[in-house]
């Protein structure tokens, strides 16, 4: 048998009102190749005893201070880092309250609404990883539903 690795899970939302994206700016992690800050989607870990659409709600709310709920599954998107491997799950979500709460991560400097156009001409700004291909797949329409992605509760039992 071989070894067995570890995979980073991260939870991403793409959130549009009135024709604009919910964009984070952040500063870059230490070691990585391009710009002190870069722009990304709202997204994140998933932590010890939560579901991917915990993170993504939980991620969302600290990095922006809005809140949302996921509409559909835009797609799984695979980064082999150096160190890591890592697997991102990108959601379309919608929001549900406004204004925000005060943004709770220390490495976002700025929430932004950006036109698909601001988006695109800011294409050297973005973080390396699924950023690109998340933004390609919304613009491009890709949509899949919710129940593609499924939690498995091990703790109950299944009904018969």
């Amino acid at each position: 048998m071989g070894n067995y690795f570890t995979v980073e899970v991260t939870a991403g939302a793409i959130v549009e009102k009135d024709g604009k994206i919910l964009i984070v700016q952040e500063k870059n992690h230490p070691g990585r190749p391009g710009p002190a800050l870069v722009l990304t989607q709202p997204s994140g870990h998933m932590e010890d005893n939560e579901d991917i659409f915990d993170a993504l709600k939980r991620e969302v709310w600290e990095e922006t201070g809005y809140t949302v709920e996921p509409e559909a599954f835009l797609g799984v998107y695979t980064k082999r880092w150096p160190d890591k491997t890592a697997l991102r799950f990108s959601f379309v979500c919608r929001l549900t309250d406004i204004p925000p709460a005060e943004v709770k991560d220390k490495y976002v400097t700025d929430v932004l609404w950006m036109t698909p156009e601001e988006i695109q001409a800011r294409k050297g700004e973005f973080r390396r990883g699924a950023t690109e291909n998340t933004f390609r797949d919304y613009f491009a329409g890709k949509r899949f539903p919710l129940d593609m992605v499924q939690y498995i509760n091990t703790d109950t039992p299944p009904k018969n």
